[in-house]
């Protein structure tokens, strides 16, 4: 999963300061009056929980997660500078069902994403990560898209893109459950009603449940 947390200098962030976090976490909770101080927070260091109890909602439980080993050691030389990232999608379709996650850092449902390891092959490592973080054995069918992403600013302040493997995938065995810390929910939805999410996601889940013949390339 494309993580939003990395190994550079302590840091002190509040929801109220970051509107692209908190845009996510107000669709869940009240965050009129929610702050956060993560203090010397690392990942390195073990999960953060962070509970939620505003009255009237669902509780729930942000996490922070650890960054793939060659993005901490990347950080310890560049900080918060833009690095650029491979990584991958995979929409997993079982019929007329899609797998989603809900991440831990965000309670955000998504498809499945994460960055590549060096030297991995894209498809390899889209099935991979839906392995890891939802116990769901897939093959994938075919790549959707490509894209470059815009700059992403993560909670702590890291900035990265990504380049984007989009690959619609076949579920092959495998009930599915939160297999790592990376989530805390793993369902199947009807692709005709999905939960809401970003209409980055959604758009990635239309465009893999479409099938075109050919791989949509964006102009940069």
């Amino acid at each position: 999963m494309v993580p939003t947390l990395s190994p550079s200098a302590p840091y002190r962030r509040q929801i109220r300061a970051n509107p692209r976090f908190r845009s996510v976490a107000a669709s869940l909770f009240d965050v009129s009056s929610f702050e956060i101080d993560l203090g010397e927070q690392t990942t390195n260091s073990p999960p953060v929980d962070i509970e939620t109890t505003n009255p009237g909602h669902r509780a729930a439980t942000l996490r922070t997660m650890p960054a793939p080993e060659f993005v901490i050691a990347l950080r310890r030389h560049v900080g918060h500078a833009p690095l650029w990232l491979p990584a991958v999608t995979a929409v997993v379709l079982r019929d007329d069902d899609v797998l989603l996650i809900r991440r831990s850092d965000t309670l955000a449902w998504t498809p499945i994403t994460g960055i590549l390891d060096p030297g991995e092959q894209p498809a390899v490592g889209a099935v991979r990560e839906v392995a890891e973080e939802t116990g769901v054995l897939v093959e994938v069918e075919s790549l959707a898209w490509v894209r470059a992403s815009g700059l992403s600013v993560h909670v702590n302040g890291d900035e990265a893109y990504y380049l984007d493997h989009l690959f619609r995938c076949r579920y092959v065995s495998g009930t599915g459950y939160v297999a790592d810390d990376e989530c805390v929910d793993v369902a199947w939805f009807p692709v005709a009603d999905m939960p809401q999410m970003d209409s980055v996601y959604l758009d990635r889940i239309t465009y893999a449940v479409e099938r075109h013949p050919q791989t949509r390339f964006d102009p940069s």
